[in-house]
């Protein structure tokens, strides 16, 4: 296994962890009841800035991490790869990763 792919692997675990773990969790967000896949999605701000970690889990396991920041009068979440709109309550994908494809979307329950 290449080194960083060790590397991203434990700060993908952390990450999680953080997010379970804080209970700075600025929002948590998760898949409609109907939905084939389970997502759990938590968004925990770093501190000092603006920027919120987001860390996707699928069926329990740390799937994908993003970051990005809140905008709109805090009604949307801009990430590199991942995109939620508060009030449509959906995550759309814009750039490819593990999690969904690029511009699919999916509905979702948030706090």
């Amino acid at each position: 296994m290449k080194l960083k792919t060790i590397i991203s692997s434990v700060l993908m675990l952390l990450l999680g962890q953080a997010a379970v773990a804080d209970s700075a969790t600025l929002f948590t967000c998760r898949s409609l009841p109907t939905a084939d896949s389970a997502l759990l999605i938590y968004g925990v701000p770093q501190e000092n800035t603006d920027i919120i970690d987001l860390v996707i889990f699928v069926n329990g396991e740390i799937k994908a991490t993003d970051q990005g920041i809140l905008v709109d009068s805090y009604t949307r979440y801009v990430g590199q790869s991942f995109d939620i709109n508060f009030v449509e309550t959906a995550i759309t994908a814009k750039a490819r990763n593990p999690v969904l494809s690029v511009r699919q979307s999916e509905s979702l329950i948030c706090e």
